[in-house]
């Protein structure tokens, strides 16, 4: 079993910006912490994969 889980997540929680973007995160899970890290990118809602998780924008990979 895995010790930490490493993911990307937009925050929907978080209200929408300005321009229309939302903030991309690292959600860092360690055995029962999480821990969400800010990247400082952001992307809107329709130019992210929720399946995979991940922006289809290829550029935005982090």
């Amino acid at each position: 079993m895995a010790e930490y889980n490493i993911a990307n997540s937009i925050r929907t929680d978080k209200p929408v910006k300005r321009n229309g973007k939302y903030p991309i995160h690292l959600r860092v899970r360690v055995r029962d912490k999480e821990m969400k890290l800010s990247t400082n990118i952001e992307t809107e809602k329709e130019r992210w994969d929720f399946k995979k998780q991940e922006p289809k924008d290829k550029a935005l990979l982090i």
